[in-house]
């Protein structure tokens, strides 16, 4: 029994570990597949930074602490695991899921040593599971794809996952792919847009990139700069 726990729980957190989380959420989804489930990725932000601060015993007991506020707070039929460093899982079933509430614990939440308070920063990713059949790796890298847009916003701590966002997602690492040779054979170019005084006379120019892609045609900054 102490072996088949260890193989499944996390030694730091105790929470289910990554390949027990995602066996969980699979067979949770699947049992009861006309029931609506929320695929949830929770990250730490800046952890790395508060471990170089702090030490990584209060990193750790920090972890400890946000995953037994996660347990302590999620519906009684949900599955909360551990990612993986400062990332965590949950899947929890829509009907019982409270935004509000979840907002309210995450931004409340202080890591405490015992000597000191830490507020840190939380933030989520949230995924409604259309299908319970696609693989629970792709359920929660659609919510951290969510996370993802939120990540460095201390006014906002939750998101929610959308299909334009995984469009974005594929566009990015489709057209960045192609930036080098665009590069090389001159399809980026400078449009220069004149500058005039009060006079009408031109006294100066912006130069503005434009990608004059064979594909796509006349692209904006806005397709390729981010």
């Amino acid at each position: 029994e102490t072996e088949r726990y260890n193989a499944t729980h996390d030694s730091l957190t105790n929470l289910l570990n990554k390949s027990s989380f995602y066996e969980a959420v699979g067979g949770l989804v699947t049992a009861d597949p006309n029931n609506r489930y929320l695929a949830i990725y929770i990250d730490i932000n800046e952890f790395k930074i508060i471990n170089d601060i702090y030490g990584q015993e209060f990193g750790d007991n920090m972890l400890i602490e946000v995953a037994n506020m996660l347990e302590a707070n999620a519906p009684y039929d949900a599955i909360v695991g551990r990612l993986s460093g400062d990332k965590f899982g949950m899947c929890v079933p829509k009907d019982e899921f409270n935004e509000e509430y979840l907002i309210d614990t995450l931004s409340n939440f202080k890591a405490d040593n015992g000597m000191m308070k830490q507020r840190i920063m939380i933030h989520a990713g949230i995924y409604e599971i259309t299908d319970p059949y696609i693989d629970p790796p792709i359920m929660l890298d659609r919510a951290h794809m969510a996370l993802s847009t939120v990540k460095n916003n201390y006014h906002q701590i939750v998101e929610y996952y959308s299909d334009e966002m995984l469009n974005e997602a594929v566009w990015n690492q489709h057209i960045t792919s192609e930036l080098y040779d665009a590069l090389r054979t001159n399809q980026i170019v400078p449009y220069i847009q004149p500058i005039v005084n009060e006079q009408g006379k031109i006294v100066g120019g912006e130069a503005l990139v434009r990608w004059i892609h064979p594909e796509y045609g006349f692209l904006s900054p806005a397709s390729f700069v981010p």
